[in-house]
């Protein structure tokens, strides 16, 4: 509870997948390519992000994961994502920008 109560102090968002289950079983958990939509979709919000700031920047060429045809697709917006931010870096008053995705499970 400290770290939610820091974490709203801060006015810090934090989304949080988890496993639901009963005493027998899991009722819903996520599996392996939740994980990778979640971090496709979480790299658009972060240009939105920055678009509500008035920041032009290259994560606003990134799609939603159910805009992909297929997973070569998606993993091709995120190459084209690194290259753009190698070449053309990001707005400084965002840099150095750094998130972690962290687990070991299903949703990391």
């Amino acid at each position: 509870m400290p770290l939610l109560d820091k974490l709203l102090d801060l006015n810090i968002r934090l989304i949080d997948y988890e496993c639901i289950r009963d005493d027998r079983e899991w009722l819903v958990a996520f599996g392996w390519f939740a994980g990778l939509a979640g971090v496709q979709d979480f790299l658009r919000g972060v240009g939105e992000y920055m678009l509500t700031r008035k920041y032009h920047n290259p994560f606003l060429f990134v799609g939603s994961a159910y805009m992909y045809p297929n997973l070569i697709e998606m993993e091709r917006s995120l190459q084209n994502l690194g290259n753009s931010i190698l070449t053309l870096g990001l707005p400084k008053a965002f840099s150095p920008y750094v998130f972690a995705v962290t687990s070991r499970g299903r949703v990391a």
